[in-house]
């Protein structure tokens, strides 16, 4: 009988050593295992927080230097539209007259000349555009035409549908900016003469190249 007792205390022994031993080895290979899975797991968040910052911080410098970029655009567009307003060429043109000794088809050239000339005053323009509504012509940098050739100019001309909506919403405001796809610049429009009802005689409007803005 004390035999049978030992025997089983010793296998009861036996089972907690066991036990205490299987316990062991599956904290030990979990501890192996969580350590190196809480190492990446702080790696990995404190990598995403550093990323995070910076890529906040490189878009903060992008849209502040955008910023500027379109604040200088705007300063040289009001400076070319002031310079335009007073521009004897167009003053004859919107009232549907000639300059001294010269005709329409003459000041359309001459114009032209001087657009290609105030082109080169900022990078980011591609086009200078001249409308005078009176008269159905169209005055660019590189040409003269009549509204009315639009649909056969190549896809950079501002088309008919965006002049007439242009010349509608600069009878409500000064100047306006819009941004469309099918030209891929941002197109920034001013009146420069209006008549004595206000109606826009001559009107500005200057593309820009957007890929350059947000280089």
């Amino acid at each position: 009988m004390f035999r049978i007792k030992k025997s089983v205390k010793k296998s009861k022994i036996n089972i907690n050593k066991k036990s205490c031993i299987i316990w062991k080895w599956i904290l030990s290979y979990t501890g192996v295992l969580l350590l190196p899975i809480l190492i990446c797991s702080f790696y990995y968040f404190h990598s995403y927080n550093i990323l995070e910052k910076r890529i906040l911080s490189n878009q903060h410098l992008i849209l502040e230097n955008y910023r500027k970029q379109i604040d200088s655009v705007f300063y040289d567009v009001l400076n070319l539209s002031n310079y335009l307003q007073l521009n004897h060429y167009i003053s004859s043109i919107a009232q549907g007259k000639s300059s001294f000794g010269s005709a329409p088809a003459l000041d359309r050239h001459y114009l032209r000349d001087d657009l290609k000339l105030l082109k080169i005053s900022n990078s980011l323009i591609q086009q200078i555009n001249v409308f005078f509504p009176e008269s159905g012509y169209i005055v660019t940098d590189s040409s003269s035409f009549e509204i009315a050739m639009l649909p056969l100019m190549d896809s950079t001309q501002i088309k008919y549908q965006d002049w007439a909506e242009i010349s509608k919403k600069l009878k409500e405001c000064h100047i306006i900016c819009k941004t469309t796809e099918l030209y891929d610049c941002l197109l920034i429009a001013k009146v420069l003469r209006t008549d004595i009802q206000g109606n826009p005689r001559a009107i500005m409007a200057v593309q820009l190249d957007k890929d350059s803005l947000v280089e």
